[in-house]
């Protein structure tokens, strides 16, 4: 049988400082293992799970810092049988319960650069989208590895994410919205050739785009994806496009995370919105850098 884990145990030769990240990790781990429980199953499930782990608010007012807060002692091992038990699509929810985490982490940091550096509306909305972006496109790929055959390609952007895989005999390009091409690439030139390089190696190229808002870009990118006999799939078609195939919670996770990414984080948002409101900025209507990153949402 495996020990029960004791946080205060450390391995032969290790550091303070590497015993507080593990320690950290581990914390983290069983949050999202709590989380995992309180989404997709019902409030004591896993009865391996301390009480002072499980969360105390709904996920958009769970504060970053909660998902590595110290827990009391764990039997950590049967924790995870039990959650891989209840829930065949395990490793892939704590994918994308992580992938939230990360979104959460990061925004509360832009809030804290707004605050300490003086951005505008504008700065905090690029990077607001770029999380969006990341965030959707994380679940999303990991939706589509789930129906491949072939090896994925990963190239990492300035987002942060990947948005090229292939599948079956497909070569796809995933974005959240075709508005601004260094969100996703470094290179404009080398972001427009995926569908030719896709292409020219013998596969079919595919382009999902979630937010079907009207732009040059957009255009320039249907252009390409024509040429080269691609598929393409816009607004809801997009969502419906990933979401074919894949397990009903996996489903439940796009519903829920990426439709609406600022909904997981909406008391910061409207802190935000309010904040500026007060400065009396220009850029507060409506507020037009929300329409930017969320488009029809």
């Amino acid at each position: 049988m495996s020990p029960a884990f004791n946080k205060n145990r450390r391995p032969p030769h290790e550091t303070a400082d590497a015993k507080a990240m593990r320690d950290r990790a581990q914390s983290t781990l069983l949050h999202l293992v709590a989380l995992m429980e309180v989404e997709f199953l019902a409030p004591g499930q896993f009865k391996s799970l301390p009480e002072s782990a499980r969360p105390l608010a709904d996920l958009k007012d769970i504060p970053s810092t909660w998902f590595s807060e110290p827990v009391e002692r764990c039997d950590l091992p049967s924790l995870q049988a039990e959650a891989k038990f209840l829930l065949q699509d395990y490793d892939e929810l704590l994918y994308c319960l992580h992938a939230v985490r990360r979104f959460k982490v990061n925004i509360a940091t832009l809030q804290k650069s707004v605050v300490s550096l003086g951005w505008k509306a504008s700065g905090f909305a690029r990077g607001v989208h770029q999380e969006v972006h990341r965030l959707r496109a994380s679940i999303a790929m990991l939706a589509l590895q789930k129906q491949r055959v072939c090896p994925a390609i990963e190239t990492t952007g300035y987002g942060g994410a990947a948005p090229e895989l292939l599948q079956q005999k497909y070569v796809y390009q995933v974005k959240s919205l075709a508005k601004d091409v260094s969100l996703d690439c470094f290179d404009a030139t080398d972001d427009f050739s995926m569908a030719e390089r896709g292409y020219a190696s013998g596969f079919k190229p595919r382009l999902v785009v979630f937010e079907d808002m009207s732009s040059p870009l957009l255009e320039a990118y249907l252009e390409i994806y024509r040429k080269y006999n691609g598929d393409i799939f816009l607004g809801e078609h997009a969502w419906k496009h990933v979401c074919q195939n894949t397990s009903a919670n996996l489903q439940i996770c796009i519903d829920r995370y990426c439709r609406n990414p600022l909904s997981l984080v909406s008391s910061a948002i409207a802190h935000k919105s309010e904040q500026l409101s007060r400065k009396g900025s220009a850029e507060t209507e409506a507020p037009s850098w929300a329409k930017v990153v969320l488009g029809r949402c």
